[in-house]
């Protein structure tokens, strides 16, 4: 039988529950309901019924965002002929 390794990087990384995604995100944990209303546009996943997701998914999510808004910016609209 195996025995189950623990990875420090993976448990500091989790974020469970949307009281902890809230804090990350908006620095207030109390903004859970905010988390919810987010939760289909936001790199998040359910385990069971627990909302959860990862600092690294989210910040690279963000990350990506920004990318892509300056490539718009930069891109400007197309215009109709």
């Amino acid at each position: 039988m195996m025995k189950a390794s623990h990875d420090p990087r993976l448990s500091s990384d989790l974020l469970w529950g949307a009281s902890q995604i809230a804090a990350e995100l908006f620095g207030d944990p109390g903004r859970r309901r905010k988390v919810y209303s987010l939760k289909n546009e936001l790199p998040l996943f359910r385990v069971r019924q627990t909302l959860c997701g990862f600092r690294s998914e989210l910040r690279r999510h963000f990350e990506n965002q920004g990318i892509a808004s300056k490539k718009q910016a930069i891109g400007g609209r197309k215009t109709r002929p």
